[in-house]
């Protein structure tokens, strides 16, 4: 960087270790380039200096060499740091070129010692251990091994050695695995590659320039799977995509880019057919780096036709066969390509009966040096094809299949057997036994049949304007028909030219490209313009040396096919992560996890970005939620996938990316995560939930226990009432009776006491039975009936004895009162009553009622002759009614002195 050099440390707590380079107060200090050497020391090349970086005391640290470079006028940097195989190192400066040996000594170069110019701009050491310096003044190859002050330039190239113009300024420079070396120059890329025939180098340019922008590669990079990368100074990065085409026009000899066919003779020599102007057909030959072409000596007045593909060629004789639109003229052997321009033709055959219908439009030689001829016929009469006998040096006429008008063969091919075949409009035939049959299927596409090809495995192909059709055993009497269209992964449908490579490898060339199949394995590869295809491939070929060619409607493209290398699963990354509306922080490696314990109910909207890197083509993503899809989704292009609404659980998101060959991500990126649910559907909310509801049934069963032991009570209370008073009034009834009976029988008198006592008795009965039914009867729960039982009793009782009554009651009749608490204040109020009827000896009494703080208050005073405290405690009146408000969590108070009246107090709970 221009701030020294900065180590990456993905796994350290600080990912960025800054090195300085020196003790500059500023901190600034410009590193330039960096190499490893053998021995795994790390060197930078700086400003006038070099360095060498060790690690002391856990820390990276930068230690100046003994190599110094003379301080150069404006200009002072180490561009460049190779090693060579003896371990001395080489530094490329803007001063010139130094060595420095293992043992410290070194050595500078500059012009005087052959270089074009002392400032060097890159270095490159090759995998062969030959070294190559990039001036400003060309590219400089060092001798193999040069000796200690001894010669060191091998050869000086200039930009007139590269084919292309400009200045000699080199300014990266890559050697790829096929041994190329690459040199990036103002604006063009070469391509330096050793000449088969010579040996010596040889280059070729490739304009990377724009119309309004000028591009200077800085660095050059090649990727996993062959392409070229230009880091440029400022117009970004450029991808040189690795297809192995070559292309070739008019400046490399072409006389028309309208390339109509491609064929090799039986001596590898390679002929192109191009239509030039007014459709006249220009042969060529290709030498290796150039064409050649020629015009063949037929009459201009003879047009050309409109044939393509199978169309003229050099056939195993050397004789050259040439159709026009009115015959086909063969010439002799010739020794030049040059000599058709004026040779005459050794033979001309022409249409007997002139018909403007007839056309050659397909010419094709067989194992057996035969050629086969698929004549254009527009008339009725069935698909006519010619087959010139070389035995006989005759021709033979077929009509094939008379129900198929107005079409004619638009492709031959000889499978191993030696059968002949021929495509037309939605009709595949074969001649067998001297004669035309066609191939009855119903799997077979009912377009037009554009070219057919019989490869090396004995199978047939067929392209068609609805696909590309394969025969595995052409022989047989019924073949069955293999079809692919673009849902086995075609690029287009129409397929218009068929050829192989070395490997058994099919190539289509389709409406949208070409597509290469591989029989094996099914999967297909796309070549666009984008590839350095110019155009649609209209015909192929495979050249004895392996290379495929190919003719389009903008010259020629060379390709030559390399073994498919193993290719790796494309990788993928989590790139962006919200998490409703808000952004997650996601790592620089694409694995994340959300820090919080959990997402709420309202968080439940997740959107995720995703992408990955594929040298070879476009990728597609699959994805899937575990927790919630069972299944990977169908691939797509979308790099975001918005996950809304999603029910409360634990989640993990999954993504994968498919190349174009099929192959999927080895290991998918991934998000974890888990949506809480609501508070009230939460564990410890739950649990909260349960433990309030077993103390509301704890409570409640208490409630009730509590309920059935008051009434239990209650009834006790009831039986010893009845036992006390009911059983105690009726043995007294019982025993006066017997008195009163005795008596009787005796004559005696007294009858009359007896029998009032037994009235009373009985009158009493029915009081204390009154008493005990209202007690216990629950629709008397009310503040309202225990003031009516009460002022009725104390007024019977008070105002027969003649005692004045004030009585006193709140207005909250209708509060409710516990059974218990109206029974055991109805008993105080009347046993206070009872006593100030027969002790207080008073002429005034009052009775307050009152309900204050949710108690019950009860005040009985008289103005009689009152008690003296003590001795009135020991009594059992006063004693019974502290029992009963104490039996209620009362308090009771008695007020009284001799002749001062008496005063009694009661506070009671509205509930027992």
């Amino acid at each position: 960087t221009g701030d020294g050099v900065c180590r990456l440390n993905p796994s350290g707590h600080q990912r960025f270790e800054r090195v300085p380079l020196a003790d500059d107060p500023a901190g600034k200090y410009v590193a330039n380039t960096l190499l490893e050497d053998h021995a795994g020391t790390v060197w930078v090349g700086g400003e006038r200096e070099a360095f060498r970086l060790s690690e002391e005391g856990g820390r990276w640290v930068a230690r100046r060499s003994d190599l110094h470079i003379p301080k150069h006028p404006g200009l002072q940097e180490i561009t460049g740091l190779v090693e060579d195989a003896h371990g001395a190192l080489w530094v490329g400066a803007v001063n010139g070129l130094y060595r420095r040996w293992p043992d410290g000594r070194s050595e500078r170069y500059t012009v005087e010692q052959g270089l074009p110019n002392d400032r060097i701009s890159v270095m490159l050491r090759q995998s062969n251990g030959r070294l190559w310096v990039g001036t400003w003044g060309g590219l400089v190859e060092l001798v193999a091994d040069p000796p200690p002050n001894g010669r060191i330039v091998e050869r000086t190239y200039h930009a007139a050695d590269f084919g292309s113009g400009g200045i000699d300024l080199i300014e990266a420079l890559l050697e790829t695995p096929d041994g190329r070396i690459w040199i990036g120059r103002p604006q063009n890329l070469v391509e330096s590659y050793p000449d088969p025939r010579t040996g010596l180098r040889r280059f070729r340019a490739h304009e990377i320039g724009y119309a309004r922008s000028s591009i200077e590669p800085a660095a050059l990079a090649q990727d996993p799977a062959g392409n070229l990368w230009i880091g440029t100074n400022a117009a970004g990065a450029t991808r040189v995509l690795r297809s192995g085409f070559s292309t070739f026009d008019e400046a490399d000899g072409l006389a028309s880019l309208h390339v109509v066919a491609v064929s090799e003779s039986r001596r590898g020599k390679l002929g192109f057919a191009t239509r030039g102007e007014r459709g006249r057909l220009l042969l060529h030959h290709f030498d290796g780096e150039r064409f050649t072409s020629v015009a063949p000596n037929v009459p201009r007045e003879d047009p050309s036709g409109w044939g393509w593909y199978q169309l003229t060629f050099e056939d195993s004789a050397g004789q050259w066969w040439v159709p026009t639109g009115r015959a086909i003229y063969r010439f002799p052997r010739v020794g030049r390509l040059q000599d058709l321009a004026h040779v005459r033709p050794e033979a001309i055959w022409t249409r007997p009966d002139s018909r403007a219908d007839m056309e050659p439009f397909r010419l094709y030689e067989d194992s057996r040096g035969d050629i086969w001829i698929g004549v254009i016929s527009l008339l009725p009469g069935g698909t006519r094809i010619d087959r010139w006998e070389r035995r006989t040096e005759k021709f033979h006429r077929y009509i094939v299949g008379r129900d198929f008008q107005q079409f004619w063969a638009k492709g031959f091919a000889e499978d191993r057997t030696g059968t002949i075949w021929a495509g037309g409009d939605r009709v595949l035939c074969r001649f067998r036994r001297d004669r035309w049959d066609c191939l009855e299927s119903d799997g077979l596409p009912k377009g037009e049949t554009w070219a057919l090809h019989a490869d090396r495995a004995g199978r047939l192909w067929v392209a068609t304007t609805q696909g590309l059709v394969r025969i595995d055993d052409p022989a047989a009497e019924r073949p069955e028909l293999v079809i692919y269209t673009t849902r086995q992964g075609l690029s287009s449908d129409s397929c218009w030219s068929l050829t192989e490579d070395s490997w058994g490898r099919i190539y289509v060339g389709t409406r949208r490209g070409l597509d290469r199949l591989d029989p094996a394995t099914g999967q297909i590869a796309h070549f666009t313009a984008q590839d350095g295809l110019p155009m649609i491939a209209g015909t192929a070929t495979l050249d004895r040396q392996g290379v495929l060619w190919f003719g389009t409607g903008l010259g020629v493209a060379r390709l030559i096919p390399e073994p498919e290398a193993p290719l790796l699963p494309p990788a993928v990354r989590i790139q962006a992560l919200s998490v409703a509306g808000v952004s997650q922080a996601v790592s620089e490696f694409g694995e994340t996890r959300i820090l919080q314990p959990g997402l709420g109910t309202a968080q439940n909207n997740l959107r995720i970005g995703f992408a990955g890197f594929d040298y070879r083509g476009v990728l597609r993503y699959q994805h899937r939620l575990e927790g919630a899809d069972p299944d990977w989704s169908p691939p797509s292009r979308d790099r975001t996938v918005s996950l809304a609404s999603l029910a409360p659980g634990t989640y993990r998101f999954l993504v994968r990316a498919v190349d174009e060959h099929g192959q999927v991500s080895a290991s998918p990126a991934s998000v974890a995560f888990s949506i809480l649910p609501p508070l009230w559907r939460r564990w410890w909310f739950v649990l909260l939930a349960a433990a309030a509801l077993a103390q509301a049934l704890y409570l409640l069963h208490r409630a009730r226990v509590g309920r059935a032991v008051e009434l239990e009570r209650l009834r006790l209370r009831i039986a010893s009432d009845l036992h006390d008073d009911i059983g105690a009034s009726l043995s007294q009834i019982a025993i006066l009776s017997e008195v009163a009976r005795q008596r009787s029988v005796q004559g005696q008198n007294g009858i009359a006491e007896p029998l009032s006592q037994i009235a009373q008795s009985s009158r009493d009965l029915v009081d204390s039975m009154r008493d005990i039914v209202w007690a216990i009867n629950p629709r008397r729960d009310r503040l309202h009936d225990l003031v009516q039982r009460v002022r009725r009793f104390a007024a019977d009782t008070l105002t027969a004895k003649g005692i004045e009554l004030v009585f006193h009651s709140p207005d909250e009749r209708e509060l409710p009162l516990d059974p218990d608490v109206r029974r055991q204040a109805y008993f105080i109020l009347k046993e206070a009553v009872n006593n100030i009827a027969r002790h207080s000896g008073c002429t005034r009494a009052e009775i307050d009622i009152a309900v204050e703080g949710g108690r019950l208050h009860l005040c009985v005073r008289d103005d009689g002759v009152g008690f003296e405290k003590p001795a009135a405690e020991n009594g059992h009146g006063l004693a019974s009614l502290r029992d009963r408000a104490r039996s209620l969590g009362g308090e009771l108070a008695v007020a009284s002195r001799p002749g001062d009246g008496t005063r009694i107090e009661v506070h009671l709970p509205l509930r027992s």
